[in-house]
């Protein structure tokens, strides 16, 4: 019994190491965090979190956030919360077509800049133990809404034709005879989203070692339930002392827009909590 359970936290941690083989980018995730108990139940918790991108050469975003829990029975949990989000949104290339929606007419390039965000958060946890193995599923609600915010644009229009000899701007394997610097005004916006996480937990007997993995999925409400990104993540937990733990993972996570990075990233995770 005892090597089975072993095998199948085995395979976990080989599932998210093949995944991650596939990365496009490198990161390095760091956060530090209080949590204080009142009884058995009832939790509040503070943190900063920081993540580097672009080979952990650059700051992608910067968060700070307030939450609570509390434990309707042993196997439910409820939580909420609210995080400041500081991001820094990625170049962005969005090609332009004439009103035929057909013929193409030149790209919009949005140059990288900084948004801040305010997010809401709702989740409900239930979990069931299994021998040493603990198992559970999170439903979270996201509500995040965008502040507005400005950013340099490039516009490259009118592909060159044969014959021209006037001056010409490159950009993407195409010259265009017509360019112009801009700004554009990112109007503010709502987003509402479902991010579902199922983990499984393993207690190594006689040590105060907890490895994981988990694997989440997010969801846009906005939009039909429209995926929006995913992540894999294998991690080891760290109980040093009953108020110090430690956190060491490693995830690969998938992105569809622009938000948080427009590319799929594996990343370092690190993270201390202090237990009052």
């Amino acid at each position: 019994m005892l090597s089975r359970k072993r095998f199948l936290l085995a395979a976990l941690s080989l599932l998210c190491a093949g995944s991650l083989m596939a990365q496009n980018d490198f990161g390095v995730w760091t956060s530090v965090s209080a949590e204080k108990s009142f009884g058995k139940k009832f939790s509040i918790d503070a943190g900063v979190e920081n993540r580097l991108q672009e080979n952990a050469t650059k700051p992608l975003r910067w968060d700070f956030g307030l939450g609570a829990s509390y434990k309707v029975r042993k196997f439910l949990k409820l939580g909420a919360g609210y995080t400041y989000i500081r991001g820094r949104n990625l170049q962005e290339v969005k090609p332009r077509y004439k009103n035929d929606g057909v013929t193409f007419k030149g790209y919009n390039v949005d140059h990288e800049f900084w948004r801040n965000k305010h997010r809401l958060y709702f989740d409900v946890t239930g979990k069931v133990a299994c021998g040493r193995f603990t198992f559970s599923l999170r439903e979270r609600y996201l509500y995040t809404h965008y502040n507005k915010a400005e950013c340099v644009r490039d516009k490259y229009e009118t592909p060159m034709q044969p014959g021209f000899s006037g001056t010409t701007y490159p950009f993407n394997g195409i010259d265009f005879i017509e360019h112009e610097l801009t700004t554009d005004q990112k109007k503010a916006k709502d987003k509402h989203a479902l991010r579902s996480r199922l983990q499984v937990e393993y207690n190594i007997k006689g040590l105060p070692l907890n490895p994981y993995a988990s694997y989440e999925v997010t969801n846009d409400l906005g939009n039909q339930l429209r995926y929006d990104k995913s992540r894999v993540c294998a991690g080891l937990e760290w109980k040093v002392t009953k108020k110090h733990i430690l956190d060491f993972g490693y995830l690969y996570q998938t992105e569809s827009d622009n938000d948080e990075g427009n590319s799929n990233i594996h990343a370092i995770k690190v993270g201390y909590t202090f237990k009052f």
